[in-house]
């Protein structure tokens, strides 16, 4: 287990046991972020912008083509990695969408708020995973 998550999930060791849905979106949402914070750094992917997010998640048809050639171009495995970027953003969108339908807004706000302290005490800032692809809908309440 990462040392930096044992800080923050001392109780960590959840294999196996029936967690509460607001516990297992606080662990999910933490995880997800880190990642998606991690692999945007290694590609050098901004995610401050709405902008930034919605080029991440447009469809590319290049990325989507199987992979024929045993030694494809680095902008092909880089167009690879970015997509893989955008499928965790969008997976975390959805994410978010369920617990506001689970927690309520307030609560699932509450918990997103706790996750992004929880990362800038790691160093990690919003910036670096895109917040403003699910902050919309915990201020709004819709899915815009």
């Amino acid at each position: 287990m990462d040392r930096k998550r044992s800080m923050f999930h001392e109780d960590r060791p959840t294999y196996g046991l029936d967690l509460d849905p607001a516990r297992r979106f606080d662990m999910s949402l933490f995880e997800i972020n880190e990642q998606i914070a991690w692999l945007a750094s290694a590609q050098d992917l901004p995610l401050s912008t709405s902008r930034d997010i919605a080029l991440l998640l447009r469809p590319s048809p290049v990325v989507n083509m199987p992979l024929i050639n045993p030694f494809p171009s680095e902008a092909f495995l880089k167009l690879r990695e970015v997509k893989e970027v955008g499928e965790l953003v969008a997976y975390r969108n959805s994410l978010v969408a369920q617990a506001v339908q689970e927690l309520g807004q307030l609560a699932t706000r509450q918990i997103a708020d706790q996750v992004e302290e929880k990362l800038e005490r790691m160093g990690i800032y919003p910036d670096a995973y895109g917040h403003l692809a699910y902050r919309h809908l915990l201020v709004t309440s819709r899915w815009a």
